[in-house]
């Protein structure tokens, strides 16, 4: 889009009284892209990329003029702005004009290339962010892929296959995203997307295995450790996530077997007793009701 803009700012409680308003910035017909997730550190001290200046601006229309206030917590904050001379804690004040702008393609306006190269483009972004780690603007990026490339059902089939490889590495980065953040039930969708189009997708496998471990479905998550280590033999990491399944499954088993066993014991004691062992028994079970009464009385 292209704006111009005067920017001032005032730290008068009284906002609208313009003689305590100071200028701070200008600058007429400049080009500007309204993405907050594209605005790296050194924009952040510019103007023009301000937090709430871009909520602000996506309700213009073209050829309209406004004048907007920012509050501090949607401009500079606590911290103010150096550069500009912006105390802490300041008012931001806009007057903005909209000359012109050019809404981004949907994606049915795009041409087969364009959803290839703008996939591949938000795929790319999305990694920088992930290298960042910033997984929430990386979510966003791969989603939007996603959302680019699932759109399109004029694929031939080398295109079709070249889409299901985009998207394997778009929903597997996805599947990762959320095993760093925990939420191991969407990182499992996102793998059986891949493994769908892929069975044997040593990532997919890997991912999906960890998190039936971690919630719990060890015998789920065994199967699909085995495949993969069987694809991509001797892999340490993949070897360490199925040894700890197997563990829980045995340790499971373990205490199974017990409680079996100690249920097992008790049926048997409970049998009726012979004359020459009923009063020892008796005597036992006056003993045990005995000690189960005082075992009340101490957690009342």
């Amino acid at each position: 889009m292209t704006i111009s803009y005067n920017a001032k700012y005032t730290v008068n409680q009284q906002t609208k009284d313009e003689t305590s308003w100071k200028q701070f910035a200008e600058e007429a017909n400049v080009q500007l892209i309204v993405d907050d997730d594209d605005i790296n550190d050194d924009q952040k001290n510019d103007a023009k990329y301000v937090q709430g200046f871009h909520i602000a601006i996506q309700d213009m229309k073209k050829g309209s003029k406004v004048l907007f206030m920012i509050d501090p917590a949607q401009g500079y904050g606590e911290k103010g702005h150096q550069q500009y001379g912006i105390p802490p804690n300041a008012t931001l004040i806009y007057e903005l004009t909209l000359h012109d702008f050019t809404n981004p393609k949907k994606t049915w306006e795009m041409s087969i290339e364009e959803h290839f190269t703008e996939s591949e483009t938000l795929k790319s972004k999305g990694n920088e962010a992930f290298k960042e780690n910033n997984y929430l603007k990386a979510l966003r990026k791969y989603t939007r892929a996603i959302d680019i490339l699932e759109d399109n059902n004029n694929f031939n089939e080398e295109q079709k296959k070249n889409s299901n490889i985009t998207l394997s590495a778009l929903y597997n980065n996805l599947a990762l995203i959320y095993c760093k953040e925990h939420k191991y039930s969407e990182a499992i969708i996102q793998a059986n997307k891949v493994l769908k189009i892929n069975p044997n997708d040593v990532k997919a496998l890997t991912r999906r295995g960890q998190s039936n471990l971690l919630l719990g479905n060890w015998d789920d998550g065994k199967v699909d450790l085995k495949q993969a280590l069987k694809l991509k033999p001797k892999d340490n990491y993949i070897e360490n996530l199925l040894q700890q399944c197997n563990n829980k499954i045995k340790e499971y088993q373990e205490k199974q077997k017990s409680l079996y066993g100690k249920m097992f014991s008790q049926k048997k004691s409970s049998k009726k007793p012979t004359e020459n062992n009923a009063n020892n028994n008796n005597n036992n079970i006056a003993n045990e009701q005995k000690t189960e009464s005082q075992k009340e009385n101490v957690e009342k």
